[in-house]
Order: structure tokens, then sequence, then C-alpha cells
């Protein structure tokens, strides 16, 4: 079955108030844009877009399974619950019609194993692991008539043990990393909200463009300059307002202020 009679299939056979997924959501209605509409407990509706239900066929045929992750990656992050859905009605799709062409109760158990089998792709399980769950859950359903299979009662424990397991993985994988985050913006807002201390000592080289910029706010021209070295600069001017030119030792402190200027004549 292709992308197409497959939206065709649940077209003519889904009904209002139909199951389409194991953890309660129904079916409504076909809205105007042929999107599908389905119910949430406790929530309002959401809808899968068509061409999202057709492209999610053609990936299902190629072996490839619906995972939240496929949802973002085709611009359709409308919430967790759509990969459910769609996994429901996929697996649906592929079990004989009844005899009005309606969809008919899926078995949990199948169900599971997609899900399973889509959490272990997501979270790149060994294939050693992958393989071994896939074969115990085709042994339980070849051999679930078997005399021995209906008196073994641990397979079903095990089985349970192993899906409640994997579920507390997938939850903790995707809300440890928003933690991880959250933890890591409150350690940067510390951090930038924490004052540096004051800088102690004397200026440097550096300053001498604070001291040129105080000569040229005050009406003066730099003749010369020099670094004395403790912050000192030697500077030779003339005033524009006073004839003659005159020499300078000017003091700055480790943020370039100015702390202390001695002029004099020049001979």
């Amino acid at each position: 079955m292709n992308g197409e009679d497959f939206y065709t299939f649940l077209k003519s056979s889904l009904s209002n108030q139909d199951i389409v997924s194991e953890k309660g959501n129904l079916f409504i209605k076909w809205l105007n844009n042929e999107d599908l509409q389905f119910s949430i407990p406790n929530n309002s509706p959401k809808s899968i877009p068509k061409h999202i239900i057709i492209l999610a066929r053609e990936t299902h045929n190629k072996g490839i399974k619906i995972t939240n992750n496929w949802l973002i990656a085709n611009e359709c992050n409308r919430g967790w619950c759509l990969a459910d859905v769609l996994n429901y009605l996929l697996i649906q799709s592929e079990k004989p019609r009844n005899s009005n062409n309606t969809l008919e109760a899926i078995n949990p158990a199948d169900f599971e194993h997609s899900i399973l089998l889509a959490d272990n792709s997501q979270s790149n399980i060994s294939g050693q692991t992958s393989e071994s769950l896939t074969s115990g859950l085709n042994n339980i359903s070849l051999n679930k008539n078997s005399p021995q299979s209906k008196s073994n009662n641990f397979l079903p424990i095990l089985f349970v043990s192993l899906f409640f397991i994997f579920g507390i993985y997938s939850y903790l994988k995707t809300n440890y990393s928003e933690i991880f985050n959250i933890n890591l913006h409150k350690i940067s807002d510390t951090k930038s909200n924490e004052q540096e201390p004051p800088c102690t000592g004397l200026g440097t080289d550096v300053c001498i463009d604070k001291v040129r910029l105080n000569f040229e706010n005050t009406g003066k021209t730099i003749l010369g300059e020099e670094y004395l070295g403790n912050g000192n600069f030697g500077i030779s001017f003339i005033d524009r307002n006073k004839p003659g030119s005159y020499s300078a030792r000017v003091s700055t402190d480790c943020e370039c202020g100015i702390t202390n200027v001695q002029v004099s004549n020049l001979r």
C-alpha cells in the first residue's frame, strides 16, 4: 500500500470516535484542508496534515520508524502524540479489514513492539540488543498457541519489564537535556551577575590614549610624549590660549584615570 492508498483507506474506514492510538486518542473528523483531526484527553484537539500521513506511509514502507525526530525533520512539530497515532494507524492498515471495511482492534503487543523498535533506532542502542529483543518478540508471536508458551508465565513479565524500562529511559533522555540546559543558563547568569573586584595599582603604557584625549579636550596640542614607567607619562605641549610651551608629568592609575599632573615651562 502506497501513501495515497493509505490516506484513501483511512478516509473510507475512520468514523467519529474511532480509537486512533493506544493512549485513548479518538478520531474526530476530516478537516476542510483534508487534515486528520483527533482528540486528546484533557487537552485541545490536534491534527495531522494530509502530506504527513502520505509521507509517513512511504517512509514506513522503507522500513523507517515514525518518531518525534522524524516529524520535526519534516516540519511537523505539533506534539509527541502524532507519532503514536501514525504508528497505530500504520499497523492497523496492514491488518485484515472486517466486513464493514472499518478498522479492527489492534493487538497491544504489536504496537508496543513498534514503539520499542522506534526507540531503539532513535537512541542508537546496539544492534545486538535490538536483534535479541526483536527475535524474542517474534518467538512469542510464533509460539503463542503452543502448550509450552501457555504454561510459561515468565516471558510476558519479561516483556512488560523491558517495555517499562525503555519507557523510563526515553523519558529521562528527553527531559534530562532540558534540565541540563536550564542549569547551564543558571550558572551563566550567576557568573554574569558577579561583579569583578576593582583593580589596584598603577597604569601602563596603554593609558596614553586617555592622556592624549584629556589634553586635547582642554585646548592643548601635544608636541612630544614619553612613557616614564609606573603609570607616569612625560608630555610636552603648547596651550592654544597661552603663549609658550610646557612640560607635564602625568600620573595614571590601573584604570587609566589621571591621578596627578605636574606642569613646568620648557626651557
